[in-house]
């Protein structure tokens, strides 16, 4: 477990690093103008599309370790790559696009080994182990845009691209220099995908659709504060990611379906506490308590899913399923993208809208007795 936790907090420091620094690019260029941030985001989520193909290749020749193994490599060339990037706009869109179809890879990937290495433990256990992975990657999340912040106050995005090629080399060198294999022989599980409630496949489906939309409303909410919009994002990127990571916390201790219920609803208070702070978004303080109450809301809800679907899937299926649903999640995302863009001074509540919803979903199959270990 503890090579697993390393890699993927590494993996999701430079991942919210070169978020921020792509993100913050084209909206610090919009001009009151976010089509184009818009479309950014949908392009981000498009390469979802050729996961599941990928995946279903990968799952039968690779465990989760190796799968992560070689996108981690590849991660480090694409970035390598970028920093020749500069001011071409096609470039930059090019590199979003080749990062993220790696992320997704990982996404999958990092789920297949993190199944491989619950699968011996008690329904606890392994619920707490999902809970602290969650808080770890949250803390390296929440990390990566202030340093990506500070690197480009004072050099510029292409020596942030340089130094997060020569971190993710060399993590890529130390897993391949261990030369093992920490999963389930790939062709175990194989076409035995189990059967797994339609909720569940929804609350999936949701979750990236869900940091789009987030995506969206942080930058332009930020993009007309005077000489200081890049610094307010950061800061409200890093208590999302803090509140996330104290949701890995929380959520990892809902045992039983009584707290597991208790917990959900706390999950939809909080967001009626962060729609309430988003009627007062001219002030950083408002904003900081609007994205507390988000990042802990969907902190919560991607451990509950984590959770219930860790539970009833090996490891193959788990990336396969990951990767389907991730798919999905694309037009998911560009119908909510579109409906942010309609209605212009109103695309906040977007998020809040959706992690609800999820909150619901989360409350019938914990009702449904989905809680309990299969």
């Amino acid at each position: 477990m503890a090579e697993i936790l390393i890699s993927s907090m590494v993996f999701r420091f430079a991942a919210g690093a070169m978020i921020f620094c792509i993100t913050w690019r084209f909206a610090s260029q919009a001009d009151g103008d976010y089509r184009l941030l818009a479309f950014i985001l949908f392009c981000s989520s498009v390469p979802a599309l050729l996961v599941p193909m990928l995946m279903r290749v990968g799952a039968q020749r690779k465990s989760g370790r190796a799968l992560s193994v070689t996108a981690i490599g590849l991660i480090a060339v694409a970035c390598a790559a970028g920093t020749t990037a500069q001011d071409f706009v096609e470039a930059w869109v090019l590199l979003s696009f080749v990062l993220w179809l790696l992320f997704y890879v990982l996404d999958a990937s990092f789920d297949m080994w993190l199944a491989a290495g619950v699968s011996g433990l008690a329904a606890p256990g392994a619920q707490k182990a999902v809970g602290k992975f969650s808080m770890l990657n949250q803390l390296a999340v929440m990390s990566g845009p202030l340093v990506a912040a500070g690197i480009m106050a004072g050099s510029g995005d292409s020596y942030v691209l340089a130094v997060l090629a020569l971190v993710m080399l060399v993590l890529f060198i130390i897993l391949k220099l261990q030369a093992k294999d920490g999963g389930t022989s790939p062709l175990e599980c194989v076409g035995s995908l189990a059967r797994i409630p339609i909720a569940l496949r929804l609350m999936l489906v949701l979750l990236w659709p869900i940091v789009s939309a987030v995506s969206f409303t942080l930058p332009v909410t930020v993009s007309e504060t005077p000489g200081w919009g890049g610094f307010h994002l950061a800061v409200l990127e890093a208590f999302f990611g803090a509140a996330m990571a104290c949701a890995g916390i929380v959520a990892g201790r809902w045992e039983s379906e009584r707290s597991a219920c208790i917990g959900v609803f706390s999950c939809a208070a909080s967001i009626v506490g962060s729609l309430a702070a988003w009627t007062h978004m001219d002030q950083l303080a408002p904003r900081i308590l609007m994205v507390i109450g988000l990042g802990f809301a969907l902190g919560s809800m991607r451990v509950v899913a984590k959770t219930l679907l860790l539970r009833s899937q090996p490891e193959a299926s788990v990336g396969r399923i990951v990767a389907q649903c991730n798919g999905v999640g694309v037009w998911v995302t560009a119908f909510f993208l579109l409906m942010q863009l309609a209605l212009d001074e109103y695309y906040g509540f977007v998020p809040f809208a959706q992690l609800l919803f999820v909150c619901l979903l989360a409350f019938m199959l914990i009702s449904k007795g989905g809680w309990h270990h299969r």
